[in-house]
């Protein structure tokens, strides 16, 4: 109140002190907003477990991604990784042949709010020369794969991190090794998200259509992601622009 009384005065530089305070204040308030709203109160046992593991483990994930791995640290940094793919999904029945396997979105958001994500986009951010993926690096590629089955199943009904993902799609066509991983994954990027398929450019659409006429016969995954994104399945929408563009770039790579 008494920093909206000195903004009346007639002289600019109390005006512009006070405004300067304002929106200081303000800010603060909103930040402090933004954060409660993000935050996560919980109350299961199970998800009070997860926090704690996730905890104990991303720490030791960080360390691995800035190291230069070794044939042990591969096997530990794959097993941290199949145990965050574990968390993302949850099983509704007990029966392994009729088994629903759905998004488990507490987890989802317990991994997303310790930036795993993030972390795993460093870990595909490593280049490394295709020779090698091979030879010495065999170990990697499957850590590569990982990472994209983790990415795969975060993305699942979850707009955040498809998000996140489209905006790394540029890096992510980059990686080398594990084409049916990608596909997957992009796929479940657009999966019923209109949003994404609308503000996919061109270009974007032109690599795909790439990677799929040299990868032959194990591009079928990258064709479902192109499915994906030519058309919403949820709510069977045709996106003229997304087939018009995948059609053209499939005639220039016959």
């Amino acid at each position: 109140k008494n920093l909206q009384d000195l903004g009346n005065y007639q002289y600019d530089k109390m005006k512009v002190k006070s405004v300067y305070l304002l929106d200081r204040y303000f800010s603060t308030h909103a930040m402090l907003f933004d954060k409660a709203i993000q935050a996560q109160v919980l109350i299961t046992p199970s998800s009070i477990e997860v926090f704690k593991r996730v905890h104990k483990l991303v720490p030791e994930l960080r360390r691995l991604t800035t190291s230069k791995l070794t044939d042990e640290m591969e096997v530990q940094m794959s097993e941290i990784l199949d145990i965050f793919t574990e968390y993302c999904t949850v099983r509704l029945r007990s029966d392994q042949r009729n088994a629903t396997v759905e998004p488990h979105g507490m987890n989802q958001k317990i991994l997303l709010n310790f930036g795993v994500v993030d972390d795993v986009f460093n870990i595909l951010n490593k280049r490394i020369d295709m020779g090698f993926i091979e030879k010495q690096y065999a170990g990697l590629r499957k850590i590569f794969k990982q990472c994209f089955i983790f990415l795969q199943v975060m993305a699942r009904r979850n707009d955040p991190v498809q998000t996140k993902i489209f905006e790394q799609m540029d890096k992510l066509l980059d990686v080398p090794g594990c084409p049916q991983e990608l596909g997957l994954c992009i796929a479940e990027v657009f999966t019923g998200n209109m949003r994404l398929c609308l503000s996919i450019k061109p270009d974007r659409v032109r690599r795909i259509v790439e990677l799929v006429a040299r990868q032959q016969r194990d591009g079928g995954e990258l064709l479902q992601a192109l499915n994906a994104i030519v058309k919403v399945e949820e709510i069977n929408l045709p996106l003229k622009r997304n087939q018009a563009a995948v059609m053209n770039y499939i005639n220039q790579n016959r």
